[in-house]
């Protein structure tokens, strides 16, 4: 549930920054690995 949150949080910063989703996730340490 948590994490359909903050992809769309995501993506709103996507638009507002004018960026690509994958630009950021590689930009955010991934903390999964």
């Amino acid at each position: 549930r948590g994490k359909g949150m903050s992809f769309k949080l995501l993506s709103s910063l996507c638009e507002l920054f004018d960026v690509g989703v994958g630009e950021i996730l590689e930009y955010i340490p991934d903390k999964d690995k």
